[in-house]
C-alpha cells in the first residue's frame, strides 16, 4: 500500500481552544492559532561541554541566549542520534556559559545539544493535527478527492477496546524516561513498566449533518485530521508529576481512504475513524 507521508504534524495539549479547532468539520486551517504545541527536542548552534562535578555548562560556538531559556531541559545526543538529559537551565550568563539546577547527569565533551520545555498535567492527553493532502479537486479549485493517514496501522486490537485497541508499538511509544517524581533521576532499566499503552481517538466530526451515515459532502473535506492520544485508553490514568515521558510515533503512515463524495460512515471506519 502506498504511504501517507507528510510534514506540518503538531502535536499540542488538549486546551478548550485547541479542542473546538479539532472537532469542527473542517479541522481548522493552516492559520488557525494552535495553542500550547509540544515540539520535538530543538537543535542548537555549535556544541557543549558538560562535567557530572559541576553545575556549570560551556559551550563552543553556541548562542545560549537566544537559542536556550531559564526552565528548560537540556540534552546532548549519543552515538545512535538519541536524547540524552543533562539537567535543568536555571540561569544563562552569555552566549557561552550556562548554569544548571544541579550538577549534569552526563560529562560531556563537545558534543550537540538541544532543548525541550513541554510541561503537560499528570491528567493531560495529547492532541495530534495531520494535514489531509489533497488528490483532486474540480476546476473551482474544491478538494473533491483526498488521502487520510490509516490509524488501525497505529492500533493493535484488543477486545476489551474493540477496534480502538491500544497503539501498536512498531508505530508509537509513549516511554517513562525518568523515575517516578523527579524528572532528574532517569530510569536507565528495560521493564515493560516504562511502556504507558494509550488509546487514539480521531475527533473530527465527519457527518454531513443531514444524514448521520454519510460523510462529507462535495467540497467538505477536512484541512487536517485531528486525534487524541489516552494514555491507558477509557479507563484513564493520571501520568506521574514531575516525570518525564518520551512520545515516539511514526510521521509515515500507510495510505488511508480514499475520500470522495458522500462516503459511507462504514468505509470511514476502515480507515480507523
Amino acid at each position: 500500500m502506498p504511504q501517507y507521508n507528510v510534514s506540518d504534524i503538531v502535536y499540542a495539549r488538549p486546551t478548550p481552544a485547541n479542542l473546538a479547532i479539532a472537532i469542527t468539520n473542517s479541522g481548522g486551517t493552516s492559520q488557525s492559532t494552535i495553542e500550547e504545541v509540544i515540539k520535538p527536542i530543538s537543535l542548537a548552534t555549535g556544541k557543549i561541554t558538560t562535567n557530572v562535578n559541576t553545575n556549570l555548562v560551556t559551550g563552543t560556538e553556541t548562542t545560549f541566549r537566544t537559542q536556550f531559556r531559564e526552565g528548560q531541559y537540556l540534552y546532548t545526543y549519543d552515538a545512535s542520534g538519541n536524547p540524552e538529559l543533562i539537567g535543568r537551565i536555571v540561569s544563562i550568563s552569555n552566549d557561552t556559559t550556562l548554569l544548571l539546577t544541579e550538577s549534569a547527569l552526563l560529562t560531556r565533551s563537545l558534543k550537540y545539544a538541544g532543548s525541550s520545555q513541554t510541561m503537560l498535567r499528570g491528567s493531560d492527553n495529547i492532541l495530534i493535527r495531520i494535514p489531509v493532502v489533497a488528490a483532486a479537486r474540480n476546476s473551482n479549485g474544491i478538494v473533491t478527492e483526498a488521502y487520510l493517514p490509516n490509524w488501525n496501522e497505529w492500533r493493535t486490537p484488543d477486545n476489551t477496546l474493540g477496534s480502538n485497541g491500544y497503539n501498536n508499538p512498531d508505530s508509537s511509544n509513549l516511554v517513562r524516561y525518568s523515575n517516578p517524581g523527579d524528572v532528574l533521576s532517569i530510569d536507565n532499566t528495560v521493564s515493560s513498566d516504562n511502556y504507558v499503552q494509550f488509546t487514539i481517538t480521531p475527533l473530527n466530526q465527519f457527518s454531513n449533518g443531514s444524514n448521520a451515515d454519510v460523510v462529507w459532502n462535495l467540497g467538505s473535506i477536512p484541512n487536517y485530521i485531528w486525534a487524541q492520544i489516552n494514555p491507558y485508553g477509557d479507563n484513564g490514568v493520571e501520568m506521574s508529576q514531575n516525570t518525564m515521558f518520551y512520545l515516539f510515533t511514526k510521521t509515515v503512515f500507510e495510505e488511508g481512504l480514499l475520500v470522495t463524495n458522500n462516503y459511507s460512515k462504514r468505509l470511514l471506519q476502515l480507515a480507523g475513524y
